[in-house]
Order: structure tokens, then sequence, then C-alpha cells
């Protein structure tokens, strides 16, 4: 049957009610969890557009502005706008309102790959600064202040510094001296905390990025205060940044046509915040604490609560994910994802060789963490049962095992770069096999999604390390963007963007 006899399916709906339909224990994003924490009212007519009396996103003077006005109120900031294509586009935004063609911003190299697309967009250049790897937990921890204040008296004239806050396994930066460091050069912090919007609520282990000061923090409503998938915030505080730039920017990357029920979603989420958030935020952190501890006493599986930051000193996870570690019982956090998942109905948001990571959110309910802990206790039961001695020896090991040596290499591997971002997007690249691109230069992010930090960006050279670390990632099981697979009859073959050197590129002209 051809696509244009079969006009009568409709896959995505099918698939979302196939999915609907089945048991399933939402610990993962949206923070609504599927549950409907906003209003009973909701109705499909909300679903208009730029009508007398309904404002316009793009130019708001009545309720959306109001609505905003709510929304910075609450979260602290002097003005905040509402975002309906998600924080990538406020980061996108936010960086080309401080920075134009061939002006520094400096970048934790953790950043999210919407990071890389603002330098792309804007045309900047980026310095990046890697955070500290805690060898024994495998996981990234912060940014040493002392490391951006060296670069800043240098002499580096840098427009803007921009951090992640808190990391999608729950570490963060001293954000509040990262921004006094660059406070001090007059230099503005731009804070990607798509996954912190809930710390202004509770003590969630993280402060806000809006109290350490930061002058523009792009939040994704949707992960955990519960607003529909793509919706998201964009706060600014201070002098430092010309917020009519800003506003013009988040204007260019959304859409002229904003979905009315999205930015409605927004509006719910902060009066539900402003009403009920510091009882539900305080209810969510005591549940997810009380479930890890419940976890730790299961034979075999172990939370990981603390790591080690830059100067060596202990720091906490976030608390209201889970990042779970199942080597004792014998398993990757792969495996046990598949069998949650498969087994018990339970979907997490992310798993790699290490850890298993489920995250709370607004919606999330006593019978979730309670699915989740008997599950793990029921696995634990069963792999006993099978090897008495214990729950399971053979798991990957965090310091020696082939999973902690990938995710070490993914954190720690430093291309170089020899081209802008944008050029390097912009100019004439080709999809080249992977086995065949060392030597070239990138023409596009390649991340393992999640958690879609990239280890190779834009402009910076492909090594052999780096097409390894590729084929690894791929071996691994791990999903690639930036990375297109293409079947041939001699098996699977992946292929990037890349491009070459002018040079390099003349000479291969003349030849071809």
């Amino acid at each position: 049957m051809t696509v244009r006899e079969n006009q009568s399916r409709m896959p995505v709906v099918e698939a979302l009610e196939n999915f609907i339909s089945g048991e399933h224990v939402p610990l993962h994003m949206p923070g609504h969890k599927g549950r409907n924490v906003m209003t009973d009212s909701w109705d499909l007519r909300w679903d208009v557009t730029e009508l007398e009396g309904l404002d316009d996103l793009h130019m708001p003077e009545g309720i959306i502005l109001e609505a905003e006005e709510l929304a910075a109120d609450l979260f602290g900031a002097d003005e905040t706008l509402f975002l309906v294509n998600g924080t990538t586009s406020g980061i996108m935004a936010a960086m080309a309102a401080v920075a134009g063609d061939g002006e520094l911003i400096i970048a934790a190299g953790d950043c999210h790959e919407s990071v890389t697309r603002g330098f792309v967009m804007s045309g900047a250049m980026p310095l990046y600064l890697f955070p500290h790897f805690d060898v024994d937990n495998c996981v990234a921890g912060g940014i040493s202040p002392d490391e951006l204040e060296g670069i800043l008296k240098m002499g580096a004239e840098a427009r803007a510094v921009i951090l992640t806050h808190p990391s999608y396994f729950g570490t963060s930066s001293d954000l509040l001296n990262l921004v006094r460091v660059a406070h001090r050069h007059g230099v503005p912090v731009i804070v990607d905390e798509a996954h912190g919007a809930q710390a202004t609520f509770a003590d969630t282990g993280v402060s806000p990025a809006l109290s350490c000061g930061a002058d523009l923090v792009i939040q994704s409503t949707h992960k955990m205060l519960g607003s529909m998938t793509q919706t998201s915030m964009l706060h600014m505080q201070g002098q430092l940044v010309d917020r009519r730039r800003v506003r013009y920017f988040a204007g260019m990357m959304q859409s002229t046509s904003p979905s009315y029920p999205l930015m409605a979603s927004l509006d719910f989420v902060r009066a539900k915040m402003a009403a009920e958030g510091r009882e539900m935020w305080n209810r969510i952190v005591d549940l997810t604490e009380k479930t890890r501890d419940r976890i730790d006493e299961i034979r075999g599986f172990r939370c990981l609560r603390t790591y080690e930051q830059y100067d060596g000193v202990t720091a906490e996870i976030e608390k209201t994910r889970l990042i779970i570690d199942p080597a004792e019982c014998g398993l990757s956090g792969t495996e046990l994802e598949e069998i949650l998942r498969r087994d018990f109905g339970i979907w997490l948001e992310f798993a790699d060789q290490l850890y298993a990571v489920a995250l709370s959110g607004a919606g999330t309910v006593q019978e979730d963490m309670s699915a989740l802990t008997s599950a793990l206790q029921a696995i634990s039961d069963s792999r006993r049962k099978h090897d008495p001695g214990n729950a399971g020896s053979t798991g990957p090991d965090r310091k020696t095992g082939t999973g902690a040596a990938l995710r070490k290499r993914l954190y720690t591997v430093r291309p170089e770069r020899v081209m802008s971002p944008r050029k390097a997007v912009m100019g004439r690249g080709t999809m080249t096999d992977l086995r065949y691109a060392e030597g070239m230069i990138a023409a596009a992010a390649v991340s393992v999604y999640p958690p879609g930090i990239p280890f190779l960006r834009p402009g910076e050279r492909i090594t052999a390390e780096i097409c390894r670390l590729a084929a690894d990632c791929i071996d691994a099981g791990y999903h690639l963007h930036g990375a297109e697979r293409r079947e041939t009859a001699g098996g699977a073959v992946y292929y990037i963007p890349a491009t070459m050197e002018d040079g390099h590129r003349a000479a291969f002209s003349s030849i071809i």
C-alpha cells in the first residue's frame, strides 16, 4: 500500500492512543505526568488567534502582558516572557541578544545542544569552560569560579557567560559566586534552568538562578511545574542586558501564530504555583527523599545522593530526581529501564549503562513512587532467588567498567575548534560516513540524546578519537542526535554533516 492509499491512517494519533491506553507509571517529563494539575475546565475552543481583547504575544499590551507580569512577580524577575517554542528558543534568543557575529560567549562545556544552536544563529564564538568530572560517581560537577575569574582577568572580552543549573543529573555549579565573578567584569550571566523551576518553591538542594543574580534565566515550565510540553518562561533582571533586544529575538525564535492553549497552560501553572507551589513542592521533595531512602534499603540498588565538586567539596544531587544505580543487582541502567517498562509499566526519564533516572513533577503522586519501589524490590528478590549469594555482582562498575569509561570520554573529550559554528553549518557541508570523517570539520552538533550534551560541535575538528567515541556510543545502543543512520547491504552506516577548511575545499572541488 502506498502512502497516498493509506491516507486514513493517523500514525501519531494512533501511537498516542495506544500509549495512553496501557498501564503507565510516569516517572519522566512532562511534569504534569498526564494528570490535570492545571484545571478541569480545559476547552479546545481556546485554540484561537490574536482576536480583539486577546492581545498579541509579540507585542503584549493587555492580558498576556498582565500574565507575564504576574509570572515575573512570582519568580522574582524584573520582567518575564512567555515562550511557546520551548527553552531552546529562549536560549537562542538570549544569546543573539547579547552577542553578534564573531563576539565571544563563555559557555559551560556541559551545556545542552540548544546552546550550540545559539552560537550558529547568533554567529558568536564559543569559549568552553568544562566542569569538574567526578570520576568516582561518573557525573560532571561544577565549574570553578576561579577558572572563570582567570579567563576574564586575562582580557577575554566576553559578551556573556551561559551555564546550566542544575544539570540533567542534578549536579550544579556554585552559581552565586560565578555570577559575582562575571558581574565584577561587567559580564551578564544566562542560565539554562530547564530542570530547576521548582527550586523557587522548595529546598531542592539547588538555589534558584534568579536569587543568585543571573541576568537571563530560561525555565522549561513544562518539565517540572506541569504546563504543556513546549512551554517555557524567560526571566530577566538587572541592567546588563538590553531587554528590548531580548524581546525582539524571542519573537524571532517563535511562531507568529502562537498557541493560546500553550499560553493558557503557562498562566494556569503560574496561578497554581502561586496558590499551592510551596505546599506542593515540599510534599514532592519529601516524597522523593523517602523514595530514595526506600530504594537504598533494597538489596542491589542505591541512589546517587552526592558528588564531588571542583574543589573537592561534597555537594548534593538535586532532590526531585532519582539517579538509580543498579550495578550491585548485576544490571546496567538501560537493562533496568527495560525491565521496569516491559514488566511493570514504569517509564523512566533516561537510562544509560550506569544509571536509570526517574523524575518527579507537579503531577507525581505516592502511587507512582510506591510502584517504583515495589518493582525494584521484586527485581531484587527475583535475582537473589537465582543468585542466593548476592543480588548479582556482574553489573557495570562505576569506576572501571565500560559504561564508566564511555561516560568519562563523553564528558572529557576536548575537540579543537578550527572554524566558527555558524560558518561550519552555513558552509558547503556534506553527509560523511563516520568511518571516513577523520580530519574534516563537524557541520552539526553530535550528542547522546537525552541528555543532549554535544561531544562534537560545529566548527570542531573530527578526530579518530571522536569517530571511535561515536561508534562506541552507537554500539552501546545510545541514540545520537546529529548522526543519520543509513541501511546498506553490509549493515547500518552512520553519517554526519561535515565540511572542510577553505583551502582543502578548493582543492577538493578542483579534483571533482
